[in-house]
């Protein structure tokens, strides 16, 4: 009886809910703590309303308050395939653009908050050369909790 006690006060100290619950944390407090991609999230709901986002490997894309395409965790993600078929930075801008696409979210998997943002997606020197391309267009909004939020460049 008294290792269950003990158990039971070690689970009890550890739910971590119970900030929140007891009103010493807000709502965005909490999230932020137990989610670090929601920070990111957040960034690409405050900015300019319309278009998709695309975030390779993002834990959390219901945070999103618009279309997206998250891929990466049990599959390649797509702008790993584009890369390995694009010719140009413009034909992957064009790839974005034809599916709406306006926002690009990069996590710390992928380089997300370093100087290698991007380039753990291209499998090739040319693929990395394109990366690098791409990332001359592209406009960093901000870099939360490894999190790169980019802004494509609209069409010509």
């Amino acid at each position: 009886a008294a290792a269950g006690g003990r158990g039971s006060r070690l689970l009890v100290r550890g739910f971590r809910p119970f900030g929140l619950l007891g009103g010493e944390l807000g709502r965005d407090v909490y999230l932020s703590q137990q989610v670090p991609a929601v920070e990111a999230a957040w960034v690409v709901n405050a900015g300019k309303a319309g278009g998709g986002v695309m975030a390779p490997d993002f834990p959390a894309p219901y945070y999103f308050d618009r279309p997206w395409v998250v891929e990466g965790v049990h599959f390649r993600p797509p702008l790993a395939r584009w890369l390995a078929e694009a010719d140009s930075a413009d034909a992957l801008l064009a790839r974005f653009r034809e599916r709406g696409l306006v926002t690009l979210v990069v996590p710390p998997r992928y380089g997300g908050g370093t100087r290698a943002t991007l380039l753990p997606l291209a499998d090739t020197p040319r693929g990395q050369a394109l990366v690098l391309e791409l990332r001359r267009r592209l406009l960093l909004i901000e870099t939360v909790n490894g999190f790169d939020v980019y802004r494509l460049p609209p069409a010509p």
